[in-house]
């Protein structure tokens, strides 16, 4: 989603503490999955027990099965990182406990009587919900479901610092669409603007002609 911003890492974590109430483990699970895999919300909300739980343990990667990838052109992997597998871990104890142990069970069930995922609409409530209980701020559109995404590329392209590479990690078919993704906030463009023309350099004083004095002192 255009407009969407990636997330710092004291507002990861800030929203990560803030979940709450009868579903905040599905919540918070559904989150650092997200932020750590790049997932889009319609590819993370089409996963089952199955997908993160095989040989009574979490496998090292979860896959996205084609049908549920953009474009449907091949299905899509990414590794399940250590930071997150605590939180699918205690996701998937509650699943048990309340709804059996049926490997086929939406992963991120909705509160229905019927197994079935929460809808995009859904998890985009939730999520804003939970960033304004955090405290983030950010203008319409900002800050959304796309913004789990958006903080994975920022974060693959602080470790890669290559295009190409990023737009692997985020399965883009074309670099294009991955620059779309590496935005950067004003804060960001000032600091860098300051850095390579600071302050205190011979060739950009100011001088003052006589002409000019003689205007200043008119003032």
């Amino acid at each position: 989603m255009i407009g969407c911003r990636p997330l710092d890492e004291q507002e990861i974590s800030s929203i990560s503490d803030c979940f709450c109430g009868y579903m905040e483990h599905r919540n918070r699970a559904l989150f650092w999955l997200g932020v750590t895999t790049g997932f889009r919300i319609s590819e993370l909300l089409s996963l089952t027990v199955r997908d993160v739980w095989r040989n009574d343990r979490i496998p090292e990667t979860v896959r996205i099965r084609r049908k549920s990838s953009k474009g449907r052109r091949q299905g899509q992997s990414a590794h399940i990182a250590q930071v997150a597998r605590p939180f699918i871990r205690r996701w998937l104890f509650v699943i048990w406990e309340r709804y059996g142990r049926d490997p086929t069970f939406p992963l991120f069930a909705s509160r229905s009587s019927k197994p079935r995922s929460i809808s995009r609409m859904q998890a985009h409530r939730m999520l804003t919900e939970t960033m304004a209980l955090a405290g983030l701020d950010g203008a319409y559109g900002e800050l959304a479901t796309h913004s789990m995404r958006k903080t994975y590329a920022a974060r693959m392209m602080d470790h890669f610092g290559d295009i190409f590479a990023v737009q692997k990690a985020l399965r883009h078919k074309s670099p294009a669409s991955t620059v779309a993704y590496l935005s950067f906030d004003e804060t960001e463009l000032a600091h860098a603007v300051e850095i390579k023309w600071p302050e205190k350099r011979k060739h950009t004083q100011e001088v003052l002609l006589p002409q000019d004095l003689q205007l200043l002192e008119g003032e």
